[in-house]
């Protein structure tokens, strides 16, 4: 790994909230950013969805996950999907998760 990525991931290691802002930018930011870029979005929408987005993922993982019986209730809100289609680890994905592995290996080196 090089320096630089090296210091992205000692930056974001010391930030206390960086694993539901991944996930917030992961899973909503980067599927909106074209959205916001035509100002369809304005900066504050932008900022609100961000800031609710990033609350969200810490519900999930500081509460959500770390109970069974609270994660088998939070299934509930998979109802109002059911007809979504089920997930398909894309080309994309399958980039992000080699990327995130190769920096993971070089993590566990240090």
């Amino acid at each position: 790994m090089d320096d630089f990525l090296r210091n992205f991931v000692a930056v974001a290691n010391n930030d206390k909230d960086a694993l539901a802002k991944a996930i917030a930018h992961f899973m909503f930011r980067e599927l909106v950013e074209d959205i916001h870029a035509d100002n369809r979005i304005t900066d504050q929408e932008m900022k609100d969805l961000n800031r609710e987005a990033c609350n969200r993922a810490s519900l999930l993982i500081n509460h959500i996950l770390n109970d069974d019986y609270i994660t088998s209730a939070f299934k509930l809100e998979s109802v109002m999907c059911s007809d979504w289609d089920s997930p398909v680890m894309t080309e994309e994905l399958n980039q992000r998760l080699k990327l995130y592995s190769e920096v993971a290996a070089d993590l566990k080196k240090q």
